[in-house]
């Protein structure tokens, strides 16, 4: 005799059959969709087929494919560990722009990587611009290794250097890039005074420089020989300054005394 369910069992027995007929559908194979469809759509309900169950190895991504929380990551660029150092003059100033002599001595550059540092340039600026910007091409450096430059001019600025009245700071800066990179790699700032035009650095740097401080054609100059002349009758009585024209080695030294008294 069948039993009589109350309103709430039968409702509950409905939803029941509802989650399960889901359920089931979502577990059941693609050649099982048809008879499933079938009985359902007669009201009855089928057994229950033996559930593909999915390993852990069937529902994880494959491994080409990227989780949403990945990001792609960029290659790791080599670390370079690169060195700069130069050897400069203290001073720079308008006698050295005329002669020509470079102010930088030396340049070394240092791989201190454990790997090779491929092909550079090397660029040299100034602050203020006492200089123009020179750069330099730079060959592979060894793991460990290092290259030298020699003496390098830097093209000086005759008209910035002639108006100095007074002495300046100023500094050379030196940067490697990796050639066709924009990336700085390493840099270095070298000190050095600016002096006035008319300033000579002493034997800080280069004493012989004082030679291109001569200027006869200054017209100081003609003041002084006027001078040293008068001092010349008085003394010997002859005025001239005919240097070793004279042929006379005394006459010399009389002269270079006669010049130094009149400039004191």
């Amino acid at each position: 005799m069948r039993k009589l369910r109350s309103p709430e069992s039968r409702s509950s027995f409905r939803l029941f059959r509802i989650l399960s007929s889901r359920s089931r559908q979502l577990r059941l194979p693609a050649q099982n969709y048809d008879s499933f469809s079938e009985s359902q759509e007669r009201g009855h309900l089928i057994p229950d087929p033996d559930p593909v169950m999915m390993s852990d190895e069937s529902v994880s991504p494959p491994s080409n494919v990227m989780s949403e929380n990945e990001t792609t990551q960029p290659s790791a660029q080599p670390q370079y560990a690169i060195r700069i150092e130069a050897t400069v003059d203290p001073t720079a100033n308008f006698a050295v722009q005329q002669v020509g002599v470079p102010i930088i001595h030396e340049i070394r550059v240092f791989n201190d990587s454990q790997e090779a540092f491929p092909e550079s340039q090397l660029t040299l600026t100034a602050d203020p611009d006492f200089a123009g910007r020179k750069t330099l091409p730079l060959d592979r450096i060894p793991a460990g290794g290092h290259t030298v430059i020699g003496a390098t001019a830097v093209p000086l600025d005759a008209n910035y250097l002639s108006s100095l009245r007074e002495r300046l700071s100023g500094k050379l800066r030196f940067k490697i890039n990796i050639k066709d990179s924009p990336d700085t790699v390493d840099t270095l700032e070298q000190p050095l005074d600016l002096l006035a035009y008319n300033e000579w650095s002493g034997l800080k740097a280069l004493p012989e420089i004082l030679a291109a401080f001569s200027t006869p054609v200054t017209p100081a100059c003609d003041e002084v020989l006027f001078r040293a002349s008068e001092i010349l009758s008085k003394t010997i009585g002859a005025s001239g300054m005919d240097g070793y024209q004279s042929g006379k080695q005394l006459r010399v030294y009389q002269q270079v005394e006669a010049i130094f008294l009149a400039v004191r």
